[in-house]
């Protein structure tokens, strides 16, 4: 199980969880507030795809510049109560559900992804948790920016650390691209 192969996962499985949508509104004092009316730009549904990615910050492991980028499909879902639900194609998480307002979204205290090497009789439960926010420049084409912490619990953590990160607890602060296929 390669850190950075489940870490491309997340990240494209984020990619698109960007597209899942909502109905509140900031007000002036920085609060949020529901507007009770549904947005009329709606994100195609279907699959998509991340389409590039950019670190700009990376304090948990090295990444290649030439690194390919997972192609994986991601299905993108209407749940018509204004949010979207976003479901990797090769995954049985939990899908992520986003708010939208107009073409902007975001995905507020999200987990990307749970590494647990109990199933390597070892006791690390590495989680890479945080935030997504974005826009849609149309339906099919979308970009955003995740930031997120990994953070690990249990006795093997640091021996497995040694092995995968520079550091742990890292951050990672990346860039995204994604469009519908």
């Amino acid at each position: 199980m390669a850190i950075r192969t489940r870490y491309t996962l997340a990240a494209a499985f984020l990619v698109v969880a960007l597209a899942a949508c909502g109905q509140d509104d900031k007000n002036d004092s920085g609060g949020t507030q529901d507007s009770g009316a549904e947005s009329s730009f709606s994100p195609q549904e279907g699959p998509w795809v991340l389409t590039a990615q950019s670190f700009l910050v990376n304090t948990c492991f090295q990444v290649a510049d030439d690194e390919p980028l997972d192609q994986t499909p991601f299905q993108l879902t209407s749940n018509g109560d204004g949010t979207f639900s976003v479901q990797p194609g090769d995954s049985e998480a939990e899908p992520m559900v986003c708010t939208l307002v107009d073409h902007d979204f975001e995905c507020l205290d999200v987990t990307f992804f749970l590494l647990d090497y109990s199933e390597f009789e070892m006791d690390a439960l590495f989680t890479a948790h945080g935030d997504v926010t974005g826009s849609f420049s149309s339906e099919t084409q979308m970009e955003a920016r995740q930031t997120y912490e990994i953070t690990c619990e249990g006795e093997d953590c640091q021996a497995i650390a040694e092995k995968k990160f520079e550091n742990l607890p890292c951050q990672i602060d990346l860039e995204i691209q994604a469009e519908a296929t």
